[in-house]
């Protein structure tokens, strides 16, 4: 399969409503990127320009880079050709987040805080570029080889400040977006990094739905913080293990109420934040303990057993 005469593409990677994603390779220089494919019409298509354009102007280590984009493609299979969408972006070759919960059923706190600090680093670029991203979940975030995170999938990305856009993930979307009022899109971002912790950690979900109809969320939103976190984790042991300073750093990003949720810099200057900070190379890589280095490749091992999982991207 060759797109534009310009990239061959291998396996897919991740695979949504509107997108299919696969590894290439770059013809003209071998490198090994990610091509977003999209399968709609040209009109549809055009809509994900606003996606490409701006990540084009977005440059952080924790952020993908885009190389290009095309909206009228050839794409070359089996003696057919047909026309493609595609968005060509940097390659993250350890795979998604969400990939690495679910074969750990939970991350250590440890591990949990290196990949955390990084994503908020990303979130903290794009807040103080006046954009807020509004997808912001597991499947959205990627590993290169040295386990630095990459978001990806700005689609839903805005500079508006306010709106009434219903958008987001299910699971991860603002009480205020569920309600269909206007909201402010940092706020909800924010909210969307509570629930992303609580599943790095406790590998669960704290709600399906932040709406009154979701029983937990309904406990959560009147105020009873013992007993949400005694419900939605269904173990005492499991809730043991857990650090105080956590359980109090995801509470507060999950407050119903927008204006009581820390900003991205307030979130940093935790406490939670601050144990056992993780040490940067003069190369500002991150050097992992031997502990969390254990950790990671016993994942690994587990996720080659699933291999047949895909990302997902919707």
């Amino acid at each position: 399969m060759i797109v534009s005469e310009k990239y061959e593409c291998g396996d897919i990677i991740g695979e949504g409503s509107y997108s299919q994603v696969r590894a290439a390779t770059d013809l003209s220089s071998g490198n090994k990127i990610a091509l977003k494919l999209f399968k709609s019409s040209k009109e549809e298509a055009k809509k994900h320009v606003k996606e490409a354009e701006l990540l084009e102007t977005l440059s952080h280590k924790n952020i993908v880079r885009c190389f290009e984009f095309a909206l009228d493609a050839d794409l070359k299979q089996d003696n057919r050709v047909k026309q493609v969408s595609y968005i060509a972006t940097e390659l993250a070759e350890k795979g998604c987040l969400f990939d690495y919960i679910k074969a750990s059923q939970g991350l250590s706190e440890q591990l949990a805080r290196l990949f955390f600090g990084q994503i908020l680093g990303a979130i903290e670029f794009l807040h103080s570029s006046g954009i807020s991203h509004r997808d912001i979940k597991s499947e959205n975030i990627f590993l290169t080889q040295k386990y630095e995170v990459k978001m990806g999938d700005f689609g839903f990305a805005t500079k508006d400040i306010t709106d009434t856009t219903y958008c987001g993930s299910s699971c991860y979307m603002a009480p205020e977006i569920n309600m269909k009022k206007k909201y402010n899109c940092q706020a909800t971002d924010i909210f969307s990094l509570g629930v992303l912790l609580f599943f790095m950690v406790t590998g669960k979900y704290p709600f399906a739905r932040a709406n009154e109809s979701d029983c937990k969320f309904k406990i959560l939103s009147a105020g009873k913080t013992s007993l949400f976190w005694r419900t939605s984790l269904r173990s005492k042991e499991r809730l043991s293990k857990l650090s105080p300073e956590f359980i109090e750093l995801v509470t507060m990003c999950l407050s119903c109420n927008p204006i009581e949720r820390p900003s991205v810099s307030e979130i940093k200057c935790h406490s939670w934040m601050k144990t056992g900070e993780v040490k940067s190379s003069p190369e500002d890589e991150f050097i992992c303990s031997e502990e969390v280095t254990s950790e990671l490749q016993k994942i690994e091992s587990n996720i080659e057993d699933v291999s047949d999982q895909l990302i997902s991207f919707h």
